[in-house]
């Protein structure tokens, strides 16, 4: 069985110990390394996955413009559903759409 390249980011994003804002910054650091292998292309599931993962590390950070957080997770949600779709990954999608549909009603919710 192979690392899995968002298990640090991962951890990171919910780790208890240290700050919470350091701490999903470098869960951000470590989302974007993975999607320099985790490429749409030669693994479409996997960077789908992390894409899923990077939007919730931006509707989760703490530094930043709060509105602006909410739109970069907007965007990695919607790559993540290129490859989600309800025809081929309906579990995920549904997942994926659900999350989507929360960061939507943040934006809705700032006025934006």
């Amino acid at each position: 069985m192979g690392h899995d390249p968002d298990e640090p980011g991962q951890c990171l994003q919910q780790r208890i110990l240290g700050d919470r804002a350091d701490n999903i910054e470098r869960s951000i650091e470590h989302y974007n390394n993975a999607l320099k292998v985790r490429t749409e292309k030669d693994f479409p599931e996997q960077w789908a996955m992390t894409q899923n993962n990077l939007a919730k590390a931006y509707e989760d950070r703490i530094l930043g413009d709060r509105a602006d957080n909410i739109e970069r997770s907007i965007e990695h949600y919607n790559n993540a559903l290129k490859v989600r779709t309800e025809k081929d990954f309906s579990e995920q999608w549904a997942m994926t759409q659900n999350n989507l549909a929360k960061s939507l009603r943040r934006t809705a919710n700032s006025g934006r």
